[in-house]
């Protein structure tokens, strides 16, 4: 068993201990803001979970319209009868395709690893054992999880920019999306407000706002508050 505070170890030093000892068994973190839980095979997370990141990978097959909301509770009350994970059942009686079910379960387990990582404070416990419960058919390296986690950080500091229109072009000559942006740089407005105001992905609007700047026809600045920060290893200088 393995034990102790966040504040003295961070959890992504605990997981890549886990991960180097090829480690089975879970780990349960109990912090202020949340508790959660994440579950390794031979040093490969399985498996995540946090109370701060709701809705399970079968509201997200929902949500992307692989799967109706009937068919969920269909699924559900079949696995309440014959206690088949939900993954095994939404496949196997065929409610939803088997890739889509592995998407949803990587992007939601990448979505609950991610937020426990940003937890600096609280207590972490290692249970070690033989092995997992049937369920958790999806596997990701400690690492690819690390960047993933640094990716993020770096698009949330990227979605705090402020654009503001520099360029002096008069606004006939522009094509006609680069004008709507440009005309929305108005200093005081951040590009994922931007974004969600003219209804584009926020990565979307990113790649044209760097197009843009590239051409000299906008420059950004940042917010005064701090952007939110996951505090990995690598991370630490960048700690509030």
């Amino acid at each position: 068993m393995l034990r102790g505070r966040l504040e003295d170890f961070h959890l992504t030093d605990i997981c890549r201990l886990i991960a180097n000892s090829r480690e089975t068994g879970a780990l349960d973190v109990d912090a202020p803001e949340g508790d959660g839980a994440m579950f390794f095979a031979c040093g490969h997370v399985r498996h995540a979970r946090s109370s701060r990141v709701g809705n399970g990978f079968g509201r997200e097959l929902v949500s992307q319209g692989a799967l109706s909301e009937d068919d969920l509770q269909r699924a559900v009350q079949i696995c309440t009868v014959t206690g088949e994970p939900l993954d095994h059942a939404l496949v196997a009686y065929g409610f939803v395709l088997a890739g889509d079910v592995h998407a949803a379960l990587l992007e939601h387990l990448k979505r609950a690893a991610i937020d426990l990582f940003s937890l600096t404070c609280g207590r972490f416990e290692f249970q070690p054992s033989t092995q997992l419960p049937e369920g958790f058919p999806v596997a990701v390296p400690v690492e690819a999880l690390l960047e993933t986690a640094r990716l993020s950080i770096r698009l949330r500091r990227l979605e705090t920019y402020i654009p503001v229109r520099t360029s002096t072009i008069a606004s006939d000559v522009i094509p006609a999306d680069d004008a709507v942006l440009m005309s929305l740089a108005d200093g005081r407005t951040s590009i994922k407000e931007i974004a969600a105001r003219i209804g584009v992905d926020v990565v979307d609007a990113l790649r044209s706002f760097h197009r843009l700047l590239t051409a000299g026809l906008i420059d950004v600045t940042c917010e005064t508050r701090d952007p939110e920060v996951i505090d990995l290893r690598e991370e630490r200088s960048l700690r509030r």
